[in-house]
């Protein structure tokens, strides 16, 4: 029986896998920015801790984006290794420029919610930073959703990417009677 840890590591070898399992880190991390950033504002942004977490979690977020693209550059490789029809390399296309570089993206409203960081007698100034931060979060989460759906179309709709489905050995678990 292959331990749980074996079959991670033999997940992060294929291209293909690895980057499936590294880009859930930039999704779920770049979408809790926008209700940090709301908690972070509502609160007056007073909460060091709650304005750590928003950065550490912004930072996380562009470094898991980081780590996805580089997996998906190389699932990209070995796709053009396969050959890919015209409308398929358009979307792998479509979906890397989108993912391309996008590990900037989440520094922005990391670097304003970190602004609020700075001591200031006017309660304005880290307010400011902190609703622009929220803003800039949105935006981020826009972009993920964006790339994660083009990604998705990759998959779910033209199946690359993913090992070759094989024929059902018994009967379906889920069967009307």
């Amino acid at each position: 029986m292959v331990s749980i840890f074996q079959q991670i590591l033999d997940s992060l070898k294929d291209p293909h896998a690895r980057h499936a399992m590294m880009v859930h880190v930039p999704i779920a991390l770049g979408v809790l920015g926008v209700p940090l950033g709301l908690a972070l504002l509502l609160t007056g942004a007073r909460s060091t801790v709650l304005k750590l977490v928003v950065v550490a979690c912004l930072l996380m977020t562009s470094a898991g984006a980081a780590l996805a693209a580089q997996a998906g550059e190389d699932a990209e490789h070995k796709l053009e290794e396969r050959g890919l029809t015209k409308i398929e390399h358009d979307a792998v296309h479509e979906h890397e420029e989108l993912g391309e570089g996008g590990w900037v993206w989440p520094l922005i409203p990391a670097g304003l919610a970190a602004l609020t960081l700075i001591p200031s007698k006017r309660r304005a100034i880290p307010l400011a930073a902190a609703g622009l931060a929220t803003l800039a979060s949105l935006g981020v989460a826009g972009w993920i959703s964006a790339t994660a759906h083009a990604g998705g179309r990759l998959v779910y709709e033209m199946g690359i990417g993913v090992p070759a489905r094989a024929a059902p050995s018994a009967t379906p678990a889920h069967e009307d009677h």
